[in-house]
């Protein structure tokens, strides 16, 4: 019966064991993921910021150029 408990306690020390290493192995896969993640998310939002600037340069800034330009027509037309 001895013998029975005892492999028992050993068991159990492996067990708790185990459960120490996963517990800290999946602690650091958590930090991981976390940290990239955030990494992710700063790509996104500079890729985003970066797209908004490009459209705002080439696009939006040469229509307005044009809207200008067809209203100026009157007033070069009148004087």
């Amino acid at each position: 019966m001895k013998h029975v408990i005892s492999q028992s306690n050993q068991l159990r020390k492996l067990s708790n064991d185990l459960v120490s290493m996963y517990t800290a192995i999946a602690q650091k896969n958590n930090s991981r993921i976390y940290q990239s993640t955030v990494a992710m998310l700063v790509i996104v939002l500079a890729l985003l910021a970066g797209a908004a600037f490009y459209f705002k340069k080439a696009i939006i800034d040469r229509i307005n150029e044009t809207l200008l330009s067809i209203q100026d027509i009157p007033r070069v037309k009148g004087t």
